[in-house]
């Protein structure tokens, strides 16, 4: 007989609807900035209109499904969840520090991959790093998390492993930039997609690590991206207009899936917490 939870009706716990704004807000806010890249069209505003707008699509998709469900009080205890600051100071520490310590290690492998002297005096004043953390927070990435976590991987955790969970939302998540490798200027543009997508699941994995240790803390999530977001500024590892080698893109990705591994090695993909409770429904896969 089958378990009691492969009676749960997939729009139960699958989040088609919060997927689907989130995607077709994004989406349509970055169209524009596509066809201007392929010189098509001129737009009509500044490109940061349409930037600014379009980080708004996962924020904007978690107040739809949570207002679905419990009207405008549960999209008011949605944004609670993003100021409960009551964990560990350790993982505090552990959010904040380990995406410093992976890019500044990546550094120096890349340094002796490509036989560069190390260069580490972005550290001789690390107090700068802090407005940007702060930016990142609020719409730098942060802002996204009401969304990636506060409402898809609530979902899927009611059906699905927290691994499972964490790889297919590592997949989807980096989906939805995909406009952005085709916009001039932005990040994404001088990336390799394919890498982008290889990197996804093991930073979701991460996330799912410390959102649930946390008791799926929303503002565990939150930070983390603002501050894995932060870290990629540190060293100049990413490729851009001048520097189109994504050596460096792979080494970073490369650290962050030893990470990911290790985490799954120590605390199994079950819950992706040391905890035995459940962390959300029954997960059977």
């Amino acid at each position: 007989m089958r378990p009691a939870t492969n009676s749960i009706p997939l729009s139960s716990w699958f989040p088609w609807e919060y997927f689907l704004i989130a995607f077709s807000w994004s989406w349509l806010f970055w169209s524009p900035l596509v066809l201007e890249t392929l010189e098509i069209i001129k737009l009509p505003l500044p490109r940061e209109f349409f930037l600014l707008l379009s980080i708004l699509g996962p924020l904007l998709g978690a107040m739809w499904v949570n207002h679905k469900k419990g009207g405008w009080k549960a999209v008011g205890s949605l944004f609670l969840r993003a100021i409960d600051f009551r964990f560990k100071w350790t993982w505090w520490l552990a959010i904040i520090i380990l995406p410093f310590v992976v890019s500044t290690t990546a550094n120096i492998l890349y340094c002796l991959i490509k036989d560069l002297p190390v260069d580490l005096s972005a550290w001789k004043t690390p107090w700068m790093i802090i407005p940007s953390i702060l930016f990142q927070l609020i719409i730098g990435g942060g802002e996204e998390e009401f969304g990636w976590r506060g409402a898809a991987l609530d979902a899927l955790q009611n059906r699905w492993s927290a691994l499972t969970s964490s790889l297919a939302l590592g997949l989807i998540h980096s989906v939805w930039h995909l406009p952005l490798f085709f916009i001039q200027g932005v990040t994404q543009y001088y990336m390799s997609f394919w890498l982008f997508l290889f990197i996804g699941p093991a930073n979701s994995i991460l996330f799912t690590w410390f959102y649930n240790s946390t008791g799926k803390k929303l503002f565990t999530a939150i930070l983390f991206h603002a501050t894995l977001n932060a870290s990629f500024g540190v060293f100049q590892l990413f490729p851009n207009a001048n520097h189109p080698d994504q050596a460096g893109l792979l080494v970073e990705g490369g650290l962050l899936w030893i990470c990911a591994l290790i985490v799954l090695a120590i605390v199994g993909g079950r819950t992706l917490t040391k905890s035995v409770v459940e962390i959300s429904g029954e997960s059977r896969k």
